[in-house]
């Protein structure tokens, strides 16, 4: 069954309204802070995608420095709400100026999955619904809303008109992840109106840059993305589906191509820190170390 693809082009880069982490930045695949919006005309760097069909949803990799392993604790991604008008912005620095509006308007929960990127399941990591606003039931989802930095301050999609953009920030991971390993990820909205069996819908579109226009840091870009579906509960697994290269000339060795007139990648920032693990001469001392204080204990026992 295809699955046609529904794209809002546009882009956003922001000057941070958003949070910060206490743990160094492991991966920098963030906002792009060039060639914005219908401004940069063919050079526009940015586009956010979400698949048609129940369940399915975009989402990429990512892999961290080999020759360590890291406790993760923060990860942070950006998506466009679909809201049918009611999260439009007006462009300007002042988000107070805009209609008021919160993800809850639209969804009513949503879940992000992480996993090793050799598996075709991928499962949950953090999962939340939504209470009002941009508050969750979930202590380690922070949801705020995002500018641009310089002229541009809001997404714009290609109808022209300007949409509200939304960082989301998962915390308090602990996360042990390999580094030299591929880990794929994405996230999944549903709303009031989702029904299953190909019925509704409800989009929730993930933020993505080409990487040669993006002109901040775009690691580990490699112009593909994923795609995944998940059925009813959010709480199972999903399930790969295929990657993507939205280059509608498409790309041979590909599921798929289009939607706009580059590759992208999608956006993703890593936080955290590289975890120690012994040399294997150092655990043969260690070894030895507690061989040799058992054998003290035992003599020990022996001469009382």
């Amino acid at each position: 069954m295809k699955h046609y693809l529904i794209s809002i082009i546009g882009v956003l880069t922001f000057f941070s309204v958003g949070f910060t982490s206490a743990s160094p930045l492991l991966l920098d695949r963030g906002l792009p802070d060039q060639n914005l919006n219908k401004a940069a005309g063919g050079d526009r760097s940015n586009i956010n995608y979400d698949f048609a069909g129940f369940g399915y949803f975009a989402g990429d990799d990512f892999t961290l420095q080999a020759g360590n392993q890291y406790q993760v604790d923060t990860v942070r991604f950006w998506l466009n709400p679909s809201a049918n008008g009611a999260a439009a912005a007006n462009n300007n620095s002042d988000v107070n100026d805009d209609l008021a509006y919160g993800l809850s308007d639209t969804y009513e929960s949503f879940a992000f999955y992480l996993g090793d990127a050799a598996s075709s399941s991928v499962p949950v990591l953090e999962q939340a619904n939504f209470t009002g606003g941009n508050t969750t039931d979930n202590a380690n989802v922070s949801i705020r809303r995002a500018l641009y930095q310089g002229s541009e301050f809001d997404y714009q999609g290609s109808s022209e008109n300007y949409l509200q953009t939304y960082e989301v920030t998962l915390s308090n991971l602990g996360l042990i992840l390999d580094g030299g390993t591929t880990y794929q990820f994405g996230t999944e909205c549903r709303g009031s109106n989702e029904t299953n069996a190909n019925g509704n819908f409800t989009t929730c579109f993930l933020h993505g840059a080409n990487q040669d226009l993006a002109g901040s840091p775009q690691q580990g870009s490699d112009d593909y993305f994923r795609v995944f579906s998940v059925g009813d509960d959010l709480s199972q697994p999903a399930s790969f589906a295929g990657t993507y290269n939205s280059d509608r000339n498409g790309t041979p060795g590909t599921a798929g191509g289009g939607g706009w007139d580059k590759p992208a990648d999608m956006n993703i920032q890593v936080f955290g820190s590289a975890v120690a693990v012994p040399e294997p001469s150092s655990l043969g001392i260690l070894s030895l170390g507690l061989i040799g204080l058992g054998l003290s204990r035992q003599r020990r026992r022996h001469e009382g």
